[in-house]
């Protein structure tokens, strides 16, 4: 039902702090989420101005620790001129135990 001449032509978007945020779709070919994703989607983000970076502080990104997220191209964007992120990575294959919002209490 989506798709070119569907009833829903696009994928939802949202409003964040007034903007509006269209839906993002990749897709790789082992099915995970590489760095060359991270990196579009990060663009995106400053692109749209999310992140207010007016004030000196950089935009914070939790991730999980899997090894993509060491991918030259992700490394080096999030560490570059005029669009520096701080990053997090968690503890490796440990996601079920940090993951915000991933607990029975609140998943029942």
């Amino acid at each position: 039902n989506m798709g070119a001449g569907k009833r829903y032509p696009f994928g939802p978007t949202c409003q964040y702090n007034g903007i509006e945020v269209p839906c993002l779709t990749y897709c790789s070919p082992g099915g995970g989420i590489s760095g060359e994703i991270l990196v579009m989607i990060l663009k995106k983000f400053d692109e749209l101005k999310l992140v207010p970076r007016d004030n000196g502080v950089l935009p914070f990104l939790l991730i999980d620790g899997h090894i993509s997220r060491l991918d030259p191209s992700f490394l080096e964007y999030i560490n570059g001129e005029g669009h520096k992120w701080k990053v997090c990575l968690g503890v490796p294959y440990g996601t079920s135990l940090w993951q915000v919002g991933d607990s029975e209490q609140q998943n029942g």
